[in-house]
């Protein structure tokens, strides 16, 4: 392999590399905004929409450009919900 390829291999991994940090800085301030936004949703008197509990509850997005569309569910809940997220991503 000649000094150039080896050079233009290591610049397309760099550029690949770049371009996924850049991504997941882009969706990482997304969550963050998704996030704060809602905050503002109160979880008094709430219940999970998928357990019916009214305990340890927080918010879920499903899609952080939808940054108020949001589902109230218990922390068991929401583990199992990103459980099974992981594993259909893996499949």
């Amino acid at each position: 392999m000649s000094s150039y390829e080896i050079r233009e291999k290591i610049r397309k991994k760099t550029y690949a590399q770049h371009e996924k940090a850049l991504q997941y800085r882009i969706n990482h301030i997304k969550q963050k905004k998704a996030n704060n936004l809602a905050a503002s949703i109160s979880l008094e008197n709430k219940k999970c929409v998928l357990c019916g509990s009214t305990r340890f509850l927080v918010r879920h997005h499903e899609d952080y450009n939808k940054p108020l569309q949001v589902d109230i569910v218990c922390r068991s809940c929401h583990a199992n919900i990103h459980n099974k997220n992981r594993m259909l991503s893996h499949e």
